[in-house]
């Protein structure tokens, strides 16, 4: 990223556009106890179909504000502490800025993207169905013109998939990797920085997944953060988070059982389940529109 994450002078960062935004002294007090932000990416995207990037010099404004309403560990708002918790998931490269928040973050991390040095899956498809957009092409039983049609339909039919599948997919569509994922050296530096939890092995679609399957996924994300990091992770974030969907009752019970002291969704409505916690997607906006959106949430 081309702009800086540290404190700036009257709250703005280089390289931001137009007057700073008035956010000072608006300390945040939520009426309905502690509120989740997910991030995914801190990146200047060609393409984001699915809206997990924030730009970097909207993320710095995000930061200011976020500074001065004060931000609380995610332990913290899983007793129910009132404050915000920052997470962040997958584990891109670029998540390394996060080093210089200046704020806690838990950041999970896919630990198989880690150990391979691989990309993620989603913006294989997002890239091929780009760069070659108008090529017709068949695909097991399915025949697809690569596009933006085929690019969501793709998606929606390989996200519950077995990982093995949807790697056979990609080879059969000559789809290259997306960018890549910290490297284990970068994730041991972030681990100085900021809280690291599991985000399973293959950010596999765990609802779709046998029990055994599910139980791999988990404890395994577990293990290789515990063998890397010298501690096993505390916080456990379910792939695609959408409960009923990509997670269920028994995916809970075996976050539970894997020692796990909590765990978040990928869904906004309020809930006391300290192992399905709400989060709120953050816009790519700037500091001052954040700020309104933070005080329509809280």
């Amino acid at each position: 990223p081309s702009v800086p994450l540290g404190p700036a002078k009257g709250g703005r960062r280089a390289g931001a556009k137009g007057p700073g935004p008035k956010v000072r002294g608006a300390a945040w007090r939520g009426r309905h106890g502690p509120t989740v932000l997910l991030y995914h990416r801190i990146a200047d995207l060609d393409s984001d179909p699915l809206g997990l990037a924030v730009s970097p010099a909207h993320f710095a404004e995000h930061l200011d504000v976020l500074r001065d309403r004060g931000v609380i560990g995610l332990a913290e708002a899983a007793a129910g502490a009132p404050g915000i918790a920052v997470t962040f998931d997958d584990g891109y490269a670029d998540n390394l800025v996060l080093r210089d928040a200046g704020i806690p973050v838990t950041l999970f991390v896919t630990t198989g993207a880690v150990e391979g040095g691989h990309g993620f899956w989603w913006d294989a498809i997002d890239r091929v169905c780009r760069e070659r957009a108008g090529e017709r092409i068949h695909v097991e039983d399915r025949a697809f013109v690569l596009g933006p049609v085929a690019r969501a339909h793709l998606h929606q039919w390989l996200q519950p998939r077995d990982p093995r599948d949807i790697d056979a997919v990609l080879q059969a569509l000559g789809a290259l990797d997306g960018d890549r994922p910290l490297t284990l050296d970068e994730l041991r530096e972030l681990a100085g920085h900021v809280e690291i939890g599991a985000h399973t092995r293959t950010h596999r679609s765990l609802r779709h997944a046998t029990t055994a399957e599910q139980r791999a996924e988990i404890e395994r994300s577990r293990d290789d953060l515990a063998q890397w990091l010298g501690r096993a992770p505390a916080a456990f974030s379910y792939p695609f988070g959408v409960p009923g969907d990509a997670f269920d009752a028994t995916a809970k019970r075996l976050v539970r059982e894997a020692g796990f002291t909590c765990a978040v969704a990928n869904a906004p409505e309020s809930s006391a389940d300290r192992f399905a916690i709400p989060r709120h997607t953050a816009p790519d906006v700037d500091g001052e529109g954040f700020a309104r959106w933070l005080d329509a949430l809280g």
